[in-house]
């Protein structure tokens, strides 16, 4: 028996206008075919142009699949190899190593989050002049601060030098490598990926929690963030990914093997190329991902095993397109499992109490830093404000101070530790953290090495 979903329109319209959202497009599709669809609000509050299906969307993290799918293409066409290292790809600039083997960043690594890159996010608004460039971001910011495949970090800049190497590998750039690979043969025909900081014509607007208008940007990761679809051209891309398109642009085995644990993740849920894994409560395997960042909060779930996909996407941050998805998800008996708790890891902080001095290498010089851990695990800076603490055997938190490099200096920041505890020393990166309150956040991380003082 099919799912019915037209009796949760009135619960969904109900939790928009509860939640007095800006714009939301919500979508499903099953064995290929739209079964529910429809758009609420306003895409642009200034022209009081309301939403439709057909309205793209900023997409944030959802890009990061839509990626994925244009280096299954490479791969599938022998022109990039999963297990190769990244650097075999990159041209000029490569990814150099704090900790481990630079070789060790292979693409599968990049595409599954554990390559070694820390985190790190950088927005560029229409105020701040030109982006850089794919190699100069990689000159600057290519640093492997764990040993590549050591553990799970969150890293936008993966797919940032994933397309840099799909560019490289295909001689096209990734706009177009999208529109003609990608976009044109699944009739994605609003969809695109945004090359400069503009406000896009008949795209919805990006709105802070106030409905103000955000300004425009895209990002220095660009595969990673800065995709524009709609809910209906999303509904076509996931329908690729089980079979039901007229125009397949990968094989079956192709996208079994996107769908298959690459192996080297160190939690359950990230797997294949640059999919998220989870379970239903009844054990069909769902993949999918989420985007949120500044005026954004996306969502796109597959469960291929049903030839069932469900869209969500929202013009502001908001946990409205989780709560519809919810809804959706329960009438087609498709509730997700929970994900499994971290084991915990044994304390070494008294091995790590005392001072520890260091610097933090950036492209533009060196800085000291200074640290103390305390018994109680709280640390400090000097004289510096903090709230960092030693926790599962890293220093994590925020210290008040100045990272002196050009991009640091654009933006009102204090410094954001991530330091792994090494027995004889302190690694990992120090980042400039856009202080709260900022409209567009940024995390632009640099690689630091802390000795016992």
């Amino acid at each position: 028996m099919q799912p019915d979903f037209s009796n949760d329109d009135e619960l969904v319209r109900a939790r928009f206008f509860e939640a007095e959202g800006v714009s939301l497009s919500v979508g499903v599709s099953l064995g290929g075919k739209t079964v529910y669809e429809q758009s609420f609000g306003k895409a642009n509050i200034e022209s009081n142009h309301l939403a439709t299906p057909d309205t793209p969307y900023s997409v944030a993290s959802v890009s990061k699949p839509i990626l994925g799918t244009a280096l299954a293409i490479m791969i599938q066409e022998g022109k990039i190899d999963l297990h190769e290292p990244a650097n075999r790809y990159l041209t000029g600039a490569q990814l150099r190593a704090l900790e481990g083997q630079a070789d060790g960043a292979t693409i599968a690594r990049l595409a599954n989050h554990t390559s070694g890159l820390p985190t790190h996010y950088q927005f560029i608004t229409e105020d701040d002049g030109p982006a850089p460039t794919g190699e100069e971001t990689i000159s600057r910011y290519g640093n492997l601060t764990r040993p590549p495949g050591e553990a799970y970090n969150y890293a936008n800049l993966g797919f940032g030098f994933l397309g840099s190497a799909i560019e490289n590998q295909s001689g096209m750039r990734l706009p177009e490598f999208f529109e003609e690979r990608i976009f044109r043969p699944l009739g994605m025909s609003s969809s695109f990926l945004l090359d400069e900081p503009i406000h896009p014509e008949g795209a919805a607007m990006r709105y802070d929690e106030k409905h103000n208008r955000l300004p425009a940007y895209i990002t220095v990761h660009p595969g990673a963030s800065d995709v524009y679809a709609s809910v209906r051209d999303l509904l076509r891309f996931g329908e690729s990914h089980f079979g039901h398109v007229s125009s397949p642009i990968l094989r079956q085995e192709t996208i079994r093997r996107m769908h298959e644990p690459t192996g080297s993740a160190t939690i359950e849920q990230i797997f294949g190329i640059t999919w998220v894994r989870r379970h239903t409560v009844s054990g069909d395997l769902v993949i999918g991902h989420s985007g949120g960042m500044a005026g954004v909060s996306t969502r796109m779930l597959i469960v291929p095993s049903r030839s069932l996909v469900f869209v969500t996407l929202c013009n502001f941050e908001s946990s409205l397109g989780d709560d519809v998805l919810d809804i959706l998800l329960k009438t087609a008996g498709a509730e997700l499992c929970a994900p499994q708790p971290q084991a915990a890891t044994e304390s070494l902080l008294a091995e790590a109490v005392g001072a520890w001095r260091g610097k933090i290498i950036t492209y533009a010089g060196e800085c000291p830093v200074c640290l103390t851990v305390r018994k109680d695990g709280t640390v400090c800076a000097d004289d510096a404000e903090t709230d960092a603490k030693f926790e599962n055997n890293q220093i994590v938190g925020t210290v008040d101070g100045q990272i002196p490099t050009p991009d640091a200096a654009r933006i009102e920041h204090k410094m954001a530790l991530d330091l792994q505890y090494r027995g004889d020393r302190l690694t990992g990166s120090v980042s400039a953290l856009t202080v709260d309150g900022a409209r567009v956040r940024n995390r632009i991380a640099y690689p630091a090495h802390l000795d016992r003082a």
